[in-house]
């Protein structure tokens, strides 16, 4: 659990978007209505799946978006076990879907 801040007197509006908090309030030592806004680290994708890409006989890798309105694309990992099981980027994508061309 991460502190968003202290010293506020009366919080007016508590709401959240996936995992991402939105706050109103008034300070405790001001008369100002004040927002903040926490955003938390994206949650990961959903459902993953791998199947063959159709056309190409490659694999295909697809998952369920995640809800989150800042989210602009994805970064795709691969564990590699001849590295002694470092993890290496393999591409990014702004669909919900990446063809391995390995």
């Amino acid at each position: 659990m991460a502190t968003i801040s202290s010293g506020y007197l009366n919080a007016h509006s508590l709401s959240s978007v996936s995992n991402d908090l939105f706050v109103t309030f008034k300070e405790s030592s001001s008369n100002y209505v004040k927002y903040r806004q926490y955003d938390a680290v994206p949650l990961a994708p959903t459902n993953p799946q791998l199947s063959s890409n159709p056309g190409n006989g490659m694999v295909r890798f697809t998952w369920a978006m995640n809800n989150e309105p800042d989210i602009s694309l994805y970064e795709v990992w691969r564990k590699v076990h001849e590295l002694g099981g470092t993890w290496q980027a393999i591409g990014t994508t702004t669909n919900t879907y990446f063809v391995d061309p390995d």
